[in-house]
């Protein structure tokens, strides 16, 4: 009932009497809850339009879980809506991918690069790629990057990695494919 009310304030501009009410709520709760209910105020705080006060709860959350990939892709999202573009590599930078899914890294790098995050996402690439060499999807991914930063030295090394991992046709021809586009930028 009292999260309802704090949703409520929020609603009604009354930010200083929610935060309260949202310390209350979240007075006593494990870990794991508490982080369930901030993002579930910010998702909420995203569809009033109130980004401001999402992007608290959420940088404050992704202090706390810098391994959480999808909310810290969700915070990228309202940095960017705010107009706030400067705050995204220090985020990235923020990141640790250790325990992370490649879908999860491919997810945020993939945005990263959509946004013309180049460098960004290069880092969560490179980080990765040193931890797992044989990422292929990521791999062909970072060639792509090199490719879009006209690293010419780069995008034949990691091309020519990525082709020692193309061992069905499948991947041989997107790792072509690959090597092509970033050849050609």
């Amino acid at each position: 009932l009292r999260f309802r009310l704090v949703k409520t304030r929020y609603l009604l501009g009354k930010e200083a009497e929610a935060e309260q009410d949202f310390s209350v709520v979240v007075a006593g709760l494990e870990p794991e809850a508490v982080g369930e209910r901030i993002l579930e105020l910010q998702r909420y705080l995203r569809t009033i339009d109130r980004l401001d006060a999402a992007a608290h709860y959420l940088e404050d959350y992704v202090r706390r879980n810098p391994d959480r990939l999808s909310v810290a892709r969700e915070l990228a999202e309202i940095y960017l809506a705010r107009d706030q573009a400067a705050a995204i590599n220090p985020l990235v930078e923020s990141l640790k991918i250790d325990q992370a899914s490649s879908d999860e890294i491919a997810d945020l790098s993939g945005f990263l690069i959509q946004e013309g995050f180049l460098e960004s996402a290069q880092v969560l690439l490179v980080q990765r790629i040193k931890a797992v060499p044989e990422s292929f999807d990521l791999g062909l991914m970072l060639v792509e990057v090199y490719g879009e930063l006209g690293d010419e030295g780069q995008v034949a090394t990691f091309a020519s990695r990525m082709g020692e991992l193309a061992d069905t046709p499948e991947r041989y021809s997107r790792w072509i494919a690959s090597a092509v586009v970033a050849n050609t930028k």
